[in-house]
C-alpha cells in the first residue's frame, strides 16, 4: 500500500487509499433443506488523488494492480468541480466487524 501511495503521490497533489476486505457466506434453504453454500473473499482497493483541484478516482481488486493510477489520473480529466485536498492523517486500520461473527463457522450458521 505505501508503495501504491508513493507512485500516486508522484503525479497528484494528494491521494487517498481505501482497502476493504469482504468475507461473506450464502446458505440457500429449500423446505427446511441447505441446498447449497457458496463462501466469496474479496479484496477492494480505491484509489482517490487530487491533482490541480481535480478529483479522480480508481478502482481495483488486486493490491499489485499497476494501472490504478493511470486510471485515477485520467478520470479527473473531465470534471469540472473543485475538489479540495485530503487531510493528513495518520494510517489507521478501521474494525467494523463482531467478533461473534468473526469466529461463527459455517457448520454453526446451517445449524
Amino acid at each position: 500500500m505505501k508503495t501504491l501511495l508513493e507512485k500516486a503521490l508522484k503525479v497528484s497533489d494528494s491521494a487517498e487509499i481505501y482497502e476493504r476486505m469482504v468475507q461473506s457466506t450464502s446458505i440457500s434453504i429449500l423446505l427446511g433443506e441447505v441446498q447449497g453454500i457458496e463462501s466469496e473473499k474479496k479484496t477492494e482497493i480505491s484509489l482517490r488523488i487530487v491533482k490541480d483541484r481535480k478529483l479522480g478516482a480508481g478502482i481495483a481488486t488486486d493490491r499489485n494492480d499497476d494501472t490504478l493510477v493511470s486510471r485515477a489520473l485520467i478520470s479527473l480529466t473531465h470534471q469540472k468541480s473543485e475538489a479540495e485536498p485530503f487531510p493528513n492523517a495518520p494510517i489507521s486500520e478501521v474494525e467494523s466487524y463482531s467478533e461473534i461473527v468473526k469466529e461463527m463457522t459455517t457448520e454453526t450458521l446451517v445449524a
